[in-house]
C-alpha cells in the first residue's frame, strides 16, 4: 500500500468510527497483499476517498 495511504489510514482509524465504516475498511484491507495489481489500484482509490482528512 502506498505510504501516503498508510499514513492517512492511521489517522482515519485513530478517530471514533461506526462499525459499518470499520467493516468497510476491514474488507478493503483483507488479503490486500494477495490481490492482483488491478484490484489493489481499485482498493487504493476507494480508500483514498474514504480516508479524507
Amino acid at each position: 500500500m502506498p505510504q501516503e495511504l498508510v499514513e492517512r489510514c492511521e489517522l482515519f482509524l485513530s478517530k471514533p468510527l461506526e462499525q459499518e465504516t470499520l467493516n468497510e475498511v476491514f474488507h478493503l484491507l483483507k488479503k490486500y497483499d494477495l490481490a492482483a495489481e488491478e484490484e489493489r489500484v481499485g482498493r487504493n482509490q476507494v480508500m483514498g476517498k474514504l480516508f479524507i482528512i
